[in-house]
């Protein structure tokens, strides 16, 4: 009891608003998946196209990033899930994939994906649910513009997923007291 996020009652207050953007940045997004089309902005694709990607799609059983968009703001039309802020929109954007069952990463990958969203897509929220690793400084530099830089230099909310497991929290959800 209690460890729940208590989203009936959050929207009470409300369920976002649909000029919030909200940069998934992971394996891409179902941009068919019957909860999520409708609220899909054109993504992009950071990688080197691998395995599909087109528009910030995923492929084949890469879903983290479906999942993790699903959370944020999958409508509300009886099928599935409803997601914490199902009036806020999302801008899909591949950073990985799997191939041959490795995960395939790039540092300019990341880099590239976290300039996307804040500088092109305007993003005002970054969802990063990845990590870990040695710090990479052009990761945290990036990481600190989008923090200062996006929404005409309001700064961009950035969050990163740390500590699965019950460990502490790594890089880089640890690399900037802003996130």
């Amino acid at each position: 009891e209690g460890i729940d996020i208590n989203a009936p009652q959050a929207w009470t207050i409300t369920r976002g608003c649909n000029n919030i953007r909200v940069a998934v940045i992971d394996q891409g997004v179902d941009l068919d998946h019957p909860d999520l089309a409708g609220n899909l902005l054109t993504g992009y694709d950071a990688t080197d196209g691998g395995d599909g990607g087109v528009n910030g799609d995923c492929w084949g059983n890469d879903a983290h990033g479906t999942c993790c968009a699903g959370i944020i703001a999958a409508i509300d039309n009886t099928i599935g899930i409803v997601g914490v802020a199902n009036n806020c929109r999302i801008v899909p954007i591949r950073v990985t994939y799997t191939s041959n069952g490795t995960q395939i990463w790039d540092d300019d990958w990341i880099v590239d994906a976290i300039d996307y969203a804040w500088e092109i897509a305007d993003a005002d929220i970054l969802s990063c649910s990845w990590g870990g690793g040695g710090s990479v400084p052009a990761i945290n530099a990036e990481i600190t513009a989008a923090l200062s830089q996006g929404r005409d230099n309001l700064g961009c909310v950035v969050v990163f997923s740390t500590g699965n497991f019950n460990t502490s929290v790594f890089w880089p959800a640890n690399s900037n007291p802003d996130i």
